[in-house]
């Protein structure tokens, strides 16, 4: 057998060492490739699955179910945004305009008989801080939401429903429109109860809420995600009691 020389030897070396630093380039090219797409296709499903709960949760309401809010409800309990806070500005007379990108105040007199009256000129002090203590109470339970025990959170919160508000839920398990709860976990964090702007009733009152939490989906990241309820409570024998809400609802 014919031996090799010095020089075919470090040619092979260089040749072998030259395929294997190949091979391992293409390698992690392929394994960075897969990386990258599994963490897109973990970042949209987040994404997709924070969509389809603002999709689903938003029309949460015993008048309509889990389907499109009517426009009655809307009629009925207005809308959550924006804040009594908002109409202060217009109260001292300051309204802001854009005008190719710069913001003016313009003065301009307010018709003070015109704005809505507060909360505690509606319907006096006393059932104003009872209406938002029994809301409080409320999103800090009905807020909580476990995948795993659908039901859970709102059994808790039950004490502070109407009858039929309570049955409209249970009813609402029965038929499988608590999916979009399986694999999820919503946690309550703080709220921030006022007064909607343009809603006023004849059967209760109706509270505005900002509320802060976490959720998280399967094993997937925690996340931040704020919330807006809008609460119809009514007077049950000397109580208030919360008889409709509605999550999210579009402005």
């Amino acid at each position: 057998m014919k031996r090799l020389d010095k020089k075919q030897i470090i040619n092979i070396i260089i040749y072998t060492t030259m395929g294997l630093l190949t091979i391992l380039f293409l390698v992690s090219i392929i394994i960075g490739s897969k990386d990258t797409s599994g963490k897109e296709q973990t970042e949209q499903k987040e994404e997709n699955e924070d969509m389809n709960m603002d999709e689903v949760h938003q029309y949460r309401s015993p008048n309509g179910g889990f389907n499109e809010i009517k426009e009655k409800d809307t009629e009925r309990y207005g809308r959550a945004n924006p804040p009594r806070e908002g109409m202060k500005e217009m109260e001292n007379g300051e309204i802001w305009e854009d005008h190719e990108g710069i913001g003016e105040i313009i003065e301009q007199e307010i018709d003070e008989s015109k704005l809505p009256s507060s909360y505690e000129e509606l319907y006096g002090e006393r059932d104003v801080k009872e209406s938002k203590k029994i809301v409080k109470a409320f999103v800090e339970i009905i807020h909580n939401v476990n995948g795993d025990e659908p039901m859970k959170y709102i059994e808790e919160s039950k004490d502070y429903m109407t009858d039929d508000l309570y049955k409209s839920l249970l009813e609402d398990y029965k038929q499988g429109q608590m999916a979009w709860t399986y694999g999820l976990k919503r946690n309550y964090k703080s709220l921030e109860i006022y007064e909607p702007a343009t809603t006023r009733v004849n059967d209760g009152i109706v509270w505005a809420a900002n509320v802060q939490g976490t959720i998280q989906y399967d094993d997937n990241k925690k996340r931040e995600k704020t919330d807006i309820y809008l609460i119809h409570l009514k007077k049950i024998d000397g109580e208030y009691k919360v008889d409709d809400y509605f999550v999210n609802v579009p402005t």
